[in-house]
């Protein structure tokens, strides 16, 4: 955060937007990973750092449709819960596991709470789907969340 805390705004929301998705994006680019999968992992990151809403789909074994998100992303996202018809709509601000959709959401937070004069929007609206169990799998609910 000090690193950029000299380069934010005031007055320009869209500028703060910029410098911290860059920042972001910076921190992975100079913390390469070994593995396969973390290399996954930061491809996707990199990719939705710039994203304003990011959906992390999911199917459990056995679940219906319902939404997670970070607690000050709510109620902003109640449209899309209800629009998914979702039965349960979870918020935290961290609930362990680290889950793609804090990643995108916690760096966001903590710089709001950090630098508050600084009037941080939380700018990736991102959201896990669990889109029900793999016994639901099947056209109709396809063609319905499509």
């Amino acid at each position: 955060i000090n690193h950029i805390k000299d380069k934010l705004s005031l007055t320009d929301n869209l500028l703060n937007v910029a410098i911290i998705r860059q920042a972001l994006i910076d921190h992975v680019n100079n913390n390469p990973s070994i593995s396969l999968e973390n290399k996954l992992k930061e491809t996707l990151y990199k990719i939705a750092c710039d994203a304003d809403v990011v959906l992390d789909l999911h199917c459990d074994a056995d679940a219906v449709l319902h939404i997670y998100t970070h607690d000050k992303l709510w109620p902003d996202l109640s449209d899309l819960a209800a629009y998914l018809g979702s039965y349960c709509h979870l918020t935290a601000s961290e609930s362990g596991g680290t889950p793609f959709d804090e990643s995108m959401s916690c760096p966001w937070a903590l710089i709001s709470n950090k630098l508050p004069e600084y009037n941080i929007p939380m700018a990736c609206q991102s959201v896990t789907v669990e889109l029900r169990g793999t016994y639901d799998v099947n056209d109709e609910y396809a063609k319905q969340d499509a």
